[in-house]
């Protein structure tokens, strides 16, 4: 079995962007997890442990997102479900808005925008 997730907030600057679009939505109810709970220390290791699988390899890939005009950043961003779920409450312009916002800190040049991302990769065997 092979897992691929997002690392820990923290360790992404998509996180900033995906943020940004959940300021567009109604608070989540309570205890409700957010995208990034499967990323918490020890968390898969403990799912995978208890569906019978050892863990047997684990790391963290470095997963840049590498944009050449900020319609590229705003268009993958749009297709997001964060983004789906705020044009339930917003227009699709607003969204789109706030995401353009969003990816004004990770602008380097031109039209170029660089998002520096971390995931981690878990492989498990029976």
């Amino acid at each position: 079995l092979v897992i691929g997730i997002w690392d820990k907030a923290e360790a992404s600057d998509a996180a900033n962007v995906l943020k940004a679009i959940g300021s567009l939505l109604p608070p989540p109810p309570p205890g409700t997890p957010g995208p990034f709970a499967l990323s918490e220390d020890g968390k898969m290791e403990k799912i995978i442990d208890s569906i019978g699988m050892e863990l047997v390899y684990k790391c963290r890939v470095s997963c840049p997102f590498l944009y050449y005009s900020l319609n590229d950043g705003v268009k993958s961003f749009m297709g997001t479900g964060p983004a789906a779920a705020a044009m339930n409450y917003a227009s699709k312009k607003h969204v789109e808005q706030t995401i353009a916002d969003a990816l004004q800190p990770y602008h380097l040049t031109e039209d170029f925008y660089h998002l520096q991302n971390s995931f981690l990769l878990f492989i498990a065997e029976k």
